[in-house]
């Protein structure tokens, strides 16, 4: 590090009030999509027939929320964070820090992972993101300097590679639901039904129990028990969040 370098934070009249007024209105925008989750049963944020609000209004406000600010937010808000790892690297680069510019931005990236466990954890948030930017955070910082033509390359990569994912899972589900059918059928008319039937009409049975009002109303109930049950109840939701999220919805939004 040059002996004179100063790596203070920004002061007033760094900031590029521009990025600052379309973060908040990106994070309006976050917000508008998380309503839904903040109120409603699990699975309302991706299906209005859950909970209710399926018809009238209430179905074309979700509509609404869904095409104009569901990934298009999440999306907007990936491109600022990577400006932001950029415009924070850069600017300490050109005050000579060296290798401290490696030290301060990942520093930054593991404590923006840990606040995230603790909003997911601890503060019970089921829709948590900050993990997952963390994630991508401790990636990103190699191709800040790569020439664009190589980052757009990667970007269709990851995008390609998310959609197949979604569409593997959406055949997947497809294959479950037909398997079902067949299980009951087969059970029906008294034929033997394999271990992969089995399986199929349990998945798709625990599916319907958790949009039922039973399942909803069991969510609820085990939402309004004490705090430290309430965490060991969302734990292995949020398991599975930082485990599967970080990489088949991050490829696609952090792309």
């Amino acid at each position: 590090m040059h002996p004179s370098a100063s790596l203070t934070p920004v002061e007033k009249n760094e900031r590029i009030y521009s990025l600052d007024i379309i973060r908040g209105f990106v994070l309006l925008g976050i917000l508008l999509m998380n309503i839904v989750g903040f109120g409603l049963g699990r699975g309302t944020y991706r299906d209005p027939t859950i909970s209710g609000g399926s018809d009238g209004l209430n179905l074309r406000v979700w509509e609404i929320t869904t095409m104009f600010f569901e990934g298009t937010m999440r999306g907007l808000f990936s491109l600022l964070f990577g400006v932001g790892m950029f415009i924070l690297t850069d600017r300490l680069e050109k005050k000579g820090g060296g290798i401290k510019v490696a030290d301060i931005y990942f520093r930054r990236t593991l404590w923006l992972m840990f606040f995230g466990l603790v909003h997911a954890y601890l503060l019970l948030w089921g829709g948590e993101i900050l993990f997952s930017y963390g994630v991508m955070g401790l990636l990103v910082f190699s191709f800040r300097r790569m020439a664009p033509t190589k980052l757009v390359a990667i970007a269709i990569f990851l995008i390609l590679c998310g959609n197949l994912w979604d569409y593997s899972e959406h055949r997947s589900n497809i294959e479950m639901v037909k398997n079902a059918a067949i299980a009951k059928q087969y059970t029906a008319e008294g034929k033997p039904v394999s271990r992969d039937l089995k399986d199929a009409q349990t998945k798709w049975a625990e599916v319907q129990y958790q949009r039922s009002p039973e399942g909803l109303n069991e969510m609820y109930s085990k939402m309004r028990q004490g705090y430290f049950k309430v965490v060991a109840y969302l734990a292995p939701m949020n398991k599975e969040g930082d485990m599967t999220d970080s990489y088949q919805v991050g490829s696609m939004g952090c792309a």
